[in-house]
């Protein structure tokens, strides 16, 4: 899930700035939102899809399957959303395992949370 991102890694360089004040605009526009949601829905489809395949479970039987490629699309809209919003801008990598993890954690409050 991260190799995407990868090209995106340092926050203070004039690329990250750039793809950091372009995705403000996508997040921030009706128009923008509503193909970030259609593709979101294909994503996750092909997720779900190629999960089934992997674990040799049928989609149409076992809910898990969209449950999880939901979420990992999910992760990953929020962690770029997040990251547009950082102030001072931090680096976009870590955030991505960061997030897996607390949702694997359960999503714990921040007083529970360990820094």
């Amino acid at each position: 899930m991260i190799e995407p991102f990868r090209g995106w890694a340092g926050a203070h360089g004039p690329q990250a700035s750039e793809v950091q004040d372009n995705l403000s605009t996508v997040f921030s526009e009706p128009d923008l939102q509503a193909a970030i949601a259609r593709g979101s829905q294909t994503a996750q489809a092909e997720l779900t899809q190629a999960i089934a395949d992997r674990t040799g479970t049928d989609p149409r039987q076992d809910l898990y399957l969209s449950l999880l490629s939901a979420a990992a699309i999910t992760v990953q809209l929020v962690v770029l959303d997040f990251w547009v919003r950082t102030d001072p801008p931090v680096s976009l990598l870590p955030l991505l395992p960061d997030a897996f993890q607390q949702l694997k954690d359960g999503l714990e409050t921040p007083r529970q949370r360990r820094l």
